[in-house]
């Protein structure tokens, strides 16, 4: 109880009116490090504009314990910030997410998709790397277990380099043959069932981006060719 006491009282002299204990309560801070970071995110908004900038500088070289759980409101609070209307603090909640282990990535990013407009939502996500020459997939550092189709669609999108491709061209490629308009479901299919494997969905678009009565494309900024 006395240790929480103390770290809550840290908060509260990073907020207090007197400029000489700010200063002394970001040098308490640096030093020990001791202090809970749910409340501290949960109190960024009150702080001063001369201690903000410094926490956020501390808080961008935050070590996650191994233990910490996806669901921990410590990620939770992290995720809601990806939101705020201070890009500082938007940048800083990216770097707090992208230092998670790999593992704890996926069922944050799962959370994420419950924002209604995440701007920075696809900066902690792992990069999806397309080889065409060797044949793989691979989502970050593991491959990607992708059925032939989809695989034949993802390698027709890299193909295009950024651009849209058609549902007709999709299903040409995934099967072999030309396509006809009654089975454009198939490649909407296919297309739902593939952001799936990569933990995308129809409406954030993280790796593969869609456009009404155009097309697809891969989104560049989180995917790369090879």
């Amino acid at each position: 109880m006395e240790i929480n006491s103390r770290r809550t009282n840290l908060i509260c002299q990073l907020k207090h009116p007197d400029p000489w204990r700010r200063r002394r309560a970001i040098r308490v801070l640096k030093s020990s490090g001791r202090i809970q970071l749910r409340p501290l995110l949960q109190e960024l908004d009150a702080l001063p504009a001369d201690v903000l900038p410094e926490v956020l500088d501390w808080l961008g070289h935050w070590q996650w314990p191994n233990w910490i759980a996806p669901t921990s409101g410590e990620l939770k609070q992290c995720v809601k910030l990806l939101e705020h209307s201070n890009p500082a603090i938007a940048r800083t909640a990216v770097k707090l997410l992208q230092g998670l282990r790999e593992d704890d990535k996926i069922p944050v990013r799962q959370a994420a998709t419950s924002l209604p407009n995440s701007r920075e939502a696809g900066a902690y996500l792992p990069l999806l790397t397309i080889d065409m020459a060797g044949s793989r997939v691979c989502l970050g550092d593991k491959p990607c277990d992708l059925t032939q189709h989809q695989k034949r669609i993802l390698y027709r999108l890299a193909e295009s380099r950024g651009h849209y491709v058609s549902a007709g061209e999709l299903y040409f490629a995934a099967q072999g043959e030309y396509y006809v308009y009654d089975r454009a479901g198939d490649v909407k299919s296919n297309i739902r069932n593939l952001r799936g494997r990569l933990g995308d969905d129809g409406k954030r678009q993280y790796y593969i981006q869609s456009k009404k009565h155009v097309g697809y494309r891969l989104n560049l900024q989180n995917v790369k060719v090879i």
